[in-house]
């Protein structure tokens, strides 16, 4: 008899004491005790769509607030960004993405398929072909120079904002922007806004642009791999 055994029969007997109780409950007439009442209470479900009827959802939802609300939306991550400095100087350096694993990795059997301490660089089996532009939406130095850039007509940018209303620059820039996180900026090193973000063979290449007010930037290549 193998380990599995008494456990499968333990699954069996239960499945089928559950069939014999169902059974039991369905095949038996107890027949009726004591007085019979016709139920007097509303049903639950009618309650509430007779109670939804009788709502005015225009007066009790401010739609104009909610657009408000969505439109003004900064998550909680900004706050910290927005001490992250503007560039004083071009910098170009690489970020090694190697992660090590925190706890074992295992299969549907239990057996361990990569211990904890395994350490692998998803750059080594999967491309990231976006380009990721940073910046500091409330520096209208660094907007003009993202404007100017190549990197705003390029469908595979995407701008993250470390400050400034996504809203407003989306509108503006007529193209989607979003928030960076604070796990993206650890992750990439990101000390200092403009950075350009790009995948450079298994390594993840990080270009700190300094951005004179307002200088035409319309001739930078885009350099991608």
């Amino acid at each position: 008899m193998t380990a599995k055994e008494p456990a499968v029969r333990c699954i069996l007997a239960a499945v089928v004491l559950c069939q014999l109780m169902t059974s039991t409950a369905v095949a038996r007439d107890l027949g009726t005790f004591g007085t019979v009442y016709d139920i007097v209470e509303k049903d639950a479900l009618k309650e509430l769509e007779e109670k939804a009827k009788s709502v005015d959802f225009s007066k009790a939802v401010d739609r104009n607030a909610l657009v408000r609300r969505a439109r003004d939306f900064t998550p909680e991550d900004v706050k910290e960004m927005r001490m992250i400095v503007p560039v004083h100087k071009d910098r170009t350096f690489l970020v090694d993405m190697t992660y090590t694993l925190e706890r074992d990795i295992k299969d549907d059997k239990r057996n361990t398929v990569y211990p904890a301490g395994y350490a692998f660089n998803p750059l080594s089996y999967v491309a990231y072909p976006r380009t990721l532009v940073i910046l500091n939406g409330k520096r209208p130095e660094q907007v003009h120079w993202f404007e100017e850039s190549p990197y705003a007509k390029d469908t595979q940018v995407t701008l993250l904002l470390t400050d400034g209303s996504y809203n407003e620059l989306s509108r503006s820039l007529k193209r989607p922007v979003f928030y960076a996180s604070t796990r993206l900026v650890e992750a990439f090193r990101i000390q200092a806004v403009p950075s350009v973000v790009r995948q450079s063979g298994a390594y993840m290449e990080v270009t700190e642009v300094l951005v004179p007010p307002f200088v035409s930037f319309s001739n930078i290549p885009l350099n991608r791999q």
